[in-house]
């Protein structure tokens, strides 16, 4: 996972945006061993710890930190394209002041020409970002962008008992916030190498 975080962590840096700047926070969730060599590397972004498992309470620790008005979030296995951020701000700035926005989730492909089985399977079913969003009410939470008050106001991430990305969610649009789908706020997701 060390390389994985490395890579997202380059692809983060390398968003450029219009104006202003934005803080990085990594939230190790109690790794076998903290990455500290990917710290020592990264010596702008801040790493903060949540011992308690789940992705949501990871969440929660990294947006409680976050100096910034607006918060985006991804995962540490993910890699952002270049235009994510400014696409999420854009939606998040020009939109309804009651604006939730979740982006388009593509698998990393190995060799893009050569896809293997479980790749190409994914590339169709796996992570269907819009269909979470205009049918179900929800955004996978590895690429969810929204301000702080809007998190203030529906509350934190749950634990790893519940699919915490569509409890949030769930939890948002019933309080009236409106999630969109933008689809130039891209990350890739690495496919996964076997069925298990």
């Amino acid at each position: 996972m060390p390389a994985a975080l490395d890579r997202c962590l380059q692809s983060v840096k390398s968003q450029e945006i219009d104006h202003g700047s934005f803080e990085i926070i990594v939230v190790d969730n109690n790794s076998a061993r903290f990455p500290a060599d990917i710290a020592a590397r990264h010596s702008d972004v801040r790493f903060l710890s949540e011992p308690r498992p789940g992705p949501g309470l990871a969440r929660n620790t990294g947006a409680a930190a976050a100096r910034a008005s607006r918060l985006a979030f991804i995962d540490a296995d993910c890699t952002a394209a270049p235009g994510w951020l400014q696409a999420a701000l854009n939606a998040l700035d020009h939109g309804p002041a009651n604006t939730i926005v979740g982006g388009d989730v593509r698998i990393g492909f190995v060799d893009p020409h050569h896809l293997t089985g479980i790749e190409a399977y994914e590339a169709v079913f796996a992570y269907r970002q819009r269909m979470y969003i205009e049918k179900m009410g929800f955004s996978g939470t590895g690429n969810l962008a929204m301000t702080t008050d809007i998190l203030a106001s529906v509350g934190p991430f749950g634990g790893i008992e519940i699919a915490e990305d569509k409890d949030w969610g769930n939890r948002a649009t019933a309080k009236g916030y409106r999630i969109r789908y933008v689809e130039a706020m891209r990350i890739y997701h690495p496919g996964r190498h076997d069925l298990r």
